[in-house]
């Protein structure tokens, strides 16, 4: 089986859910979902196009084709999520491809773990998001980064997946922009990764309620708030 693991992951009872408290909002026609996928050289191929696939046919699936309009961009770049937030304005913002920490190991098949250096710093060893830089080189966006473009981006943001290894730093700092958030606590696998997205968006507790598609102990639990997307 490929896996985009390569280290243990972190211990964890299960996701820890937050009840959002946000005022009522009025119905919207049509949710966009932003997929976004970034797997730089130098990092494993993994198979995102296969995951925003998956979940288009789920989409289709539980009959929320009509609710729903999936958006993907490929190879993206720190510049395009701003650009991409103001001018979608997506309800979804989901993020695929790698993530990592300082002391990260390599491990066998495809996998969304970077590896760190050991000079690294330290907001790579609380962990984060790596999108294509300029050069197709890996690119850190550090949490302040990221947590300042959610907020400049807008209040059509409700929910963010940020489906990538050591995510939950970050994931924990966009609360203050966006009503729920998901991130993983640990490493993750490729098969993994993306049976959590066809569990999530295959569910319709898992766009209007909260659900816990991964149930495995040996993957790492994602981090969640529960928005309902009905208000």
């Amino acid at each position: 089986m490929a896996c985009r693991e390569t280290a243990s992951p972190v211990a964890s009872s299960g996701p820890a859910v937050r009840l959002c408290s946000a005022p009522p909002r009025s119905p919207l026609l049509k949710h966009t979902i932003l997929f976004l996928a970034a797997n730089p050289l130098g990092t494993e191929r993994v198979a995102l196009d296969e995951e925003a696939r998956a979940i288009h046919e789920e989409l289709e699936r539980t009959g929320h084709r009509d609710s729903f309009e999936l958006v993907t961009r490929w190879a993206v770049r720190p510049l395009d999520l701003l650009r991409e937030l103001r001018k979608l304005k997506p309800t979804i913002v989901h993020f695929s491809g790698h993530g990592g920490r300082g002391d990260s190991r390599p491990g066998a098949g495809p996998h969304r773990d970077v590896v760190g250096e050991p000079d690294a710093v330290d907001e790579r060893q609380q962990g984060g998001l790596f999108f294509q830089g300029t050069n197709g080189q890996p690119q850190l966006v550090s949490t302040a980064a990221l947590k300042e473009t959610f907020g400049a981006a807008g209040s059509s943001v409700r929910l963010v997946v940020l489906n990538a290894c050591y995510s939950e730093v970050q994931a924990e700092a966009l609360l203050a922009h966006v009503e729920c958030v998901i991130g993983m606590s640990g490493s993750i696998g490729d098969d993994a990764a993306r049976s959590f997205a066809i569990g999530f968006y295959g569910t319709p507790a898992g766009l209007v309620g909260g659900s816990d598609p991964m149930k495995t102990e040996s993957r790492p639990m994602p981090t969640k708030s529960v928005v309902d997307l009905r208000t």
